[in-house]
């Protein structure tokens, strides 16, 4: 009889021990697969959200004769006045004759740009704002209220420029925010009647979507 309950007592104990293990192995994998749950969820809210900055600049200059000019104009650039690392080498000449150049001017940084005949150049850039802060301001300019002018050399009298600035920044992040897009536009439009330097009105606006 003695011999028949240390058997039963070992039973027990083995089944004890037994659901002992299995419950820390359920306990183990239910950890596994909330962790993994977890993480899959993560990257997937990575995968579905984005968070960007994109560039529009434009310059129009349009002269009355046919004779060469030298222009130096605003460029964009960031909250600590510096343009972007590869503007110069991204910004293509779409019409017209010209050479152009970055370059430090007296009022800040520009581009400056030789050319005949009406001359428009076109930079268009994107990235993600994890990468990159945004170049979302014009050099050489000054706003207040809403109001604002920008300095602009030539070297030639009776020409016309335009300068236009549209930055937006692009951010969603599911299931909690729905897509936003906004930002500046800037536009500075203007007959040169003079040589030298002089400053422009400069338009200002905010676009939200």
């Amino acid at each position: 009889m003695e011999m028949a309950g240390n058997r039963v007592k070992e039973s027990g104990r083995k089944r004890l021990s037994f659901l002992k293990n299995r419950s820390l192995i359920v306990l183990m994998v239910i950890i596994v697969i909330s962790i993994a749950f977890q993480v899959g969820f993560y990257f997937w809210l990575e995968s579905q959200s984005y968070d960007r900055y994109e560039h529009h600049y434009r310059v129009t200059i349009t002269p009355n004769s046919s004779a060469p000019f030298r222009i130096i104009c605003p460029v964009p650039v960031n909250s600590i006045d510096k343009t972007y690392p590869e503007f110069i080498d991204e910004l293509r000449l779409i019409n017209g004759s010209a050479i152009f150049t970055n370059i430090t001017a007296p009022y800040g940084e520009a581009i400056e740009v030789i050319g005949t005949g009406e001359v428009k150049l076109e930079w268009e850039a994107s990235w993600s704002a994890k990468i990159e802060e945004g170049f979302s301001n014009l050099s050489m300019t000054s706003i207040q209220y809403g109001i604002g002018s920008s300095w602009i050399y030539s070297d030639s009298s009776n020409l016309c420029i335009r300068v236009v600035l549209i930055s937006t920044h692009e951010y969603q992040v599911p299931p909690f925010y729905s897509s936003v897009s906004e930002g500046p536009s800037f536009e500075i439009r203007g007959y040169l009647a003079t040589e030298g330097w002089q400053q422009l009105p400069i338009s200002v606006g905010w676009m939200v979507s």
